[in-house]
């Protein structure tokens, strides 16, 4: 069904039905324009109608990393772990992809400096979050995963979410 909208119109409000919407190419730059006005709901139903899309061919990969890109700033751990795990399919299946693995790269060091150190009293979904990048990122940089190797030595007094990263 074709809906002509002049403006923002974001279809199923907080991910209430159960279907996936394809937006064209106008309608996703003015959504993700206005992502400060979605609810976390509504941005993680957009990355996961996105990579549906893709997976199924009726949304082209160069498209699908460029609306990702709108998510770098991204702040909730529901939509962050989303887009962490679909790259990281994406990188199962196609691990020279230079597009693919410049995207995820950007994502994870813009996240990983977003949540930056442990810090006391931190949330536990922040402490899993971190070391789930931190691996992600350790597969595709290898400064990155050199760096967290240095820390191999003393593996047993990590943190047990940051101990995947280090091994790599």
């Amino acid at each position: 069904m074709d809906i002509d909208a002049r403006n923002f119109l974001k279809l199923n409000s907080d991910e209430s039905g159960f279907y996936r919407v394809l937006y064209d190419d106008s309608s996703y730059q003015d959504i993700l324009g206005s992502m400060k006005d979605l609810s976390y709901l509504d941005r993680w139903g957009l990355v996961s109608d996105m990579f549906a899309f893709l997976v199924s061919g009726k949304l082209k990969f160069d498209r699908y990393v460029h609306y990702i890109s709108f998510f770098n700033d991204e702040t909730d751990n529901t939509v962050v772990q989303e887009i962490s795990a679909q790259l990281q399919q994406l990188y199962l299946l196609d691990h020279r992809n230079r597009n693919l693995l410049d995207t995820a790269e950007k994502f994870y060091k813009a996240q990983l400096a977003r949540l930056g150190s442990m810090k006391q009293g931190e949330s536990v979904n922040d402490i899993i979050l971190r070391g789930a990048l931190s691996t992600r990122l350790a597969m595709i940089d290898a400064k990155f995963a050199s760096e967290t190797a240095k820390k191999f030595d003393s593996l047993e007094s990590e943190i047990p979410d940051m101990r995947g990263a280090i091994a790599l």
